[in-house]
Parts: structure tokens; sequence; C-alpha cells
């Protein structure tokens, strides 16, 4: 099981995404919370899929870890930071 007891929402930004253009919306401001509290919901809110569906994955290959192309794509992108 996944814990989250030490996850932390620093901005929050609401979008509304449509096929139809004219029902869309893209928020450029940040949405401020108003109490604690409202934060927990939110976290709890958002955080619930990853709850019920902790699944992990592991690169592999049959000769060399460093021959698996995912994974020097993943080590590419991380070292770069």
């Amino acid at each position: 099981m996944i814990e989250f007891n030490e996850a932390v929402t620093k901005n929050l930004i609401f979008h509304r995404i449509s096929n139809e253009n004219e029902k869309c919306y893209v928020s450029m401001d940040e949405y401020t919370f108003s109490s604690l509290d409202e934060v927990e919901v939110f976290k709890k809110i958002f955080l619930k899929p990853f709850v019920n569906h902790a699944t992990t994955y592991e690169f592999k290959h049959e000769i060399d870890l460093e021959l698996n192309p995912l994974f020097k794509l993943s080590k590419a992108i991380f070292l770069e930071r």
C-alpha cells in the first residue's frame, strides 16, 4: 500500500476540458485554499485513485538493464536535472 501522509499540495489550478472548444476553460489563476481542512479534502479527492491502484513496474532486459530503451530514456531524463 502506498502512504500519502506526507503529500503536500502547493499549487492548484482548475481547468475544464471538453471535446467541444466552446466548453473548454483554461485558468491562469491559482486556487487559494481557505483552510487546512480544505487542503485535506482536496488531497483525499486527488490521491484516492492512486491508493486504489497501487501497482509497481520494473525495468528488465534479458541481457543487460542498460539495453532496455525505457530505462535509458528515464535515466537520461532524471540525470539531466
